[in-house]
C-alpha cells in the first residue's frame, strides 16, 4: 500500500492531515482521521492534494483538425491543468454524429489519451428529416420526424457521455431548435448537453457587427424559451415529464442562471455549466485581447459576470468545465477568426484561485471540479477523495514570491495563455492517475494511463 504524507480535502471540504492510502490504484480512507477547517487553509499551508479534474467540455480538435490540437497533445494541456478526465464534444470533421463515427473516434482515443475520457454523441440537424401534414405543420408526435434515438442510431447510450445538440450550427453539425424535436430527444436520451443560442435570431448581415451583435442575448433568450417548451411539450403531448438530465452548457448571461432557477424549481433535472472565460473576462476585455477572447457564446458584461459568480456561490451552477477549443495562432490573427478560447491547462489554478481568494468556498470548489461532474455524467468512483474511488490525484504547491520555478511552458497549440494577467496562489504541481505518477512539474512528459470511463474493456 502507497502512502500520500501531505494535508489533502475530503469530499466535503475538510483539510485532513491523516494518511492518504492507495492500494491496486484506489483509495483506502479509514481510520480516525485529524482535520482542521477549511479556513485554516493558509499561506503557511505549503501543499495539499485535490481530486483530478474532471473537465467535461473540450474540443481536441481530432479527427479532422489535429493540427489545432490533437488527442496526446490536449491530454498534456489537461494534465498541466490538473484535470484527469476529459469529455470530448463531437462537432470533429467529420462530426460525431453516426455509430461508425463513434467507433472511428473511440480507436483514435484509445491509441492517443493520456487521461480518462469520455465521448458525446452529437445530434445533426441536416438528418432530421421530416414531412408536413395537410394543415401545413410539421407533426413529431405522428413520427414524421427521424429523431436520432439510441437504438435507430446503433448505440449503447449508456456507453456516452449524452447527446450533444447545437441550437446554432457548429462545423458540420447544423442546427436543432425546433421544440417538438427537442422534446423527443429529451425522451428518448437519458442525457442531452445543449448549445443554447437559437440561430434564427441571429442577424442576416454580419456587416459592420461585432461577434457579441452577431450572436445576440436575444438568440440565448429564444433557446431558453424553446428548451422550455419542449420540455412542457414532452410532459403535456407525451404524457411524462422527461426523466432525461438537461445539461445547459457554457452559461454566459444573467438570464441563463435565473432560467435554471426557475426550472429547477419546477422540478426539471437540470445541469449548469459556465466556464473561465465568462468569470475572469468582459466584454470590456474584447478591446484589449480581440480574437484571443472570440468564444461562441460571446463573452458578456459585468453585471452577467457578477450574477455568475452568484450562482456559484450558492449552487445554481453546477460545474466549471473549460470549453477548450484552440485554434491555430494564424487563423486568430486573420481577417475572419474562428471562435474558441484555450483554458484546459489553468482549470485546477482557476478554481483554487477562486477557492483561496473567498469567492467559492473550497467544498464548492470540490463540487465544481469534479464531485458534480461525476453525478450527472454517471461515472463513479472519480471527482472525490473517498473509500474506494480512483486514485486520480493532483498536488498543488502554493506559489511565492521566491518560487525557483521557471515559467510555466504554454502546452496548447493555440501558442497562448488566455488568464496570463492573473495571479495564481496556488500551481500543480504533480498528478496522479489510479495512484501512478502521470505527470509532474519538472518532466512534464505524460505516461499513457487513460481509460475510457465508460468502458470497463476496449470497445473497439
Amino acid at each position: 500500500m502507497e502512502m500520500i504524507n501531505l494535508p489533502w480535502l475530503d469530499a466535503g471540504g475538510r483539510l485532513r492531515l491523516d494518511r492518504l492510502q492507495i492500494r491496486n490504484g484506489h483509495l483506502v480512507v479509514a481510520g480516525q482521521p485529524r482535520r482542521l477547517e477549511p479556513s485554516e487553509i493558509t499561506a503557511a499551508t505549503e501543499q495539499i492534494v485535490v481530486p483530478g479534474y474532471i473537465d467535461a467540455h473540450v474540443h481536441f480538435r481530432q479527427p479532422g483538425q489535429a493540427y489545432k490540437e490533437g488527442i496526446a497533445n490536449g491530454c498534456l494541456a489537461a494534465l498541466a491543468g490538473g484535470v484527469t478526465t476529459v469529455f470530448d464534444m463531437p462537432n470533429t470533421n467529420p462530426p460525431t454524429c453516426t455509430a461508425a463515427a463513434l467507433a472511428a473516434k473511440r480507436r483514435l482515443w484509445n491509441g492517443r489519451a493520456k487521461v480518462g475520457w469520455g465521448l458525446f454523441i452529437g445530434c445533426d440537424g441536416s438528418k432530421i428529416a421530416s414531412r408536413v401534414d395537410k394543415t401545413g405543420a410539421a407533426n413529431a408526435r405522428n413520427g414524421l420526424y427521424k429523431i436520432p434515438t439510441p437504438e435507430n442510431l446503433g448505440i449503447d447510450s449508456s456507453a456516452v457521455a449524452a447527446m450533444k445538440v447545437f441550437m446554432a450550427r457548429s462545423g458540420s453539425c447544423a442546427a436543432v431548435n425546433d421544440p417538438e424535436v427537442l422534446a423527443q430527444l429529451m425522451l428518448s436520451w437519458p442525457r442531452i448537453a445543449v448549445h443554447a443560442e437559437d440561430e434564427s435570431k441571429f442577424p442576416r448581415t454580419a456587416t459592420g457587427l461585432t461577434h457579441e451583435q452577431l450572436r445576440p442575448r436575444a438568440s440565448v433568450i429564444a433557446a431558453l424559451h424553446k428548451l422550455e417548451k419542449a420540455l412542457e411539450l414532452a410532459e403535456k403531448h407525451y404524457g411524462r415529464m422527461p426523466e432525461c438530465r438537461l445539461i445547459l452548457l457554457h452559461l454566459s448571461t444573467s438570464e441563463e442562471v435565473q432560467w435554471v432557477r426557475r426550472m429547477k424549481e419546477r422540478g426539471y433535472k437540470i445541469t449548469a455549466e459556465t466556464c473561465p472565460h465568462y468569470l475572469y473576462f468582459t466584454n470590456a476585455d474584447l478591446a484589449e485581447c480581440g480574437a484571443q477572447l472570440q468564444v461562441n457564446p460571446p463573452i458578456r458584461d459585468a453585471d452577467d459576470q457578477a450574477m455568475l459568480w452568484q450562482a456559484l456561490a450558492d449552487g445554481t451552477i453546477d460545474m466549471i468545465n473549460s470549453d477548450h477549443a484552440p485554434h491555430a495562432q494564424a487563423e486568430k490573427a486573420s481577417a475572419n477568426p474562428p471562435s474558441g478560447i484555450p483554458g484546459i491547462e489553468r482549470m485546477w489554478q482557476l478554481l483554487a484561485l477562486a477557492a483561496d481568494s473567498g469567492r467559492i468556498s473550497w467544498q464548492r470548489a470540490l463540487a465544481l471540479a469534479g464531485q458534480n461532474a461525476a453525478k450527472c455524467y454517471g461515472i463513479a468512483g472519480r471527482g472525490e477523495l473517498v473509500d474506494g474511488a480512483r486514485a486520480d490525484l493532483v498536488v498543488l504547491r502554493r506559489n511565492k514570491a521566491a518560487d525557483s520555478y521557471s515559467p510555466r511552458k504554454i502546452v496548447t497549440r493555440a501558442g497562448y495563455d488566455a488568464y496570463r494577467h492573473l495571479k495564481f496562489p496556488w500551481e500543480v504541481e504533480r498528478v496522479l492517475i489510479a495512484g501512478k505518477t502521470a505527470w509532474e512539474q519538472h518532466n512534464s512528459r505524460a505516461l499513457p494511463l487513460a481509460e475510457e470511463v465508460y468502458a470497463a474493456k476496449p470497445i473497439c
